[in-house]
């Protein structure tokens, strides 16, 4: 019923995802607890705010890796295709979200969001994705509103010009993924920065 193909690279996937480079590097390299940092957020824009430069740009990296892997294999060297491609890629976002590593309580999941998509549509997420997630996140005064307004409109975006309905339900999964995760935020209405 379910493809090997499909089956290695979901598992992948989850195992890279829940591995919390960022929380690791903050750790061990940066000497400092990320969950006591800013939002208490054990990711990568936890570990930016520690002035490390160096540390944050790996643990971006590294993150944004953990859905560039697994996706971009499917693609590629172990051709997964059709509905197949759903838990292939919200598995490195769900272990990134709820890592079995840091008792299931995981990141906000925004890096390996990134490089889910750019495994699956590289095009289509670094030329209008990023962009649009910058923007959003220099409009919005909270995390949460930018990455629901860039989501949001990216998901819509997919629907009216890329029309695939596995894609779309991806984008649908993950976005429900990362709105949970940024609840807290999403409890304050939303306002453009002055």
């Amino acid at each position: 019923m379910f493809s090997p193909n499909m089956i290695f690279l979901t598992l992948l996937g989850f195992l890279l995802g829940s591995m919390m480079w960022s929380y690791w590097l903050g750790k061990y390299l940066v000497r400092r607890d990320l969950r006591q940092i800013g939002d208490g957020n054990p990711g990568a824009f936890n570990l930016m705010k520690t002035g490390d430069i160096g540390a944050a740009g790996l643990g971006v990296m590294l993150d944004i890796g953990k859905g560039v892997i697994p996706t971009g294999l499917a693609m590629t060297f172990f051709p997964v295709e059709g509905w197949e491609l759903v838990p292939v890629a919200i598995a490195p976002i769900v272990g990134h979200a709820f890592s079995p590593f840091l008792n299931f309580k995981g990141g906000k999941a925004v890096a390996v969001t990134g490089g889910v998509h750019i495994g699956l549509q590289p095009a289509f997420t670094l030329l209008i994705g990023v962009p649009l997630f910058v923007l959003a996140y220099r409009i919005m005064n909270t995390s949460g509103w930018a990455v629901a307004l860039s989501m949001g409109v990216l998901t819509a975006l997919q629907a009216i010009f890329f029309p695939s309905a596995v894609l779309i339900v991806i984008w649908i999964l993950n976005l429900i993924i990362v709105l949970y995760k940024y609840r807290d935020d999403l409890r304050v209405p939303p306002r453009l920065k002055r």
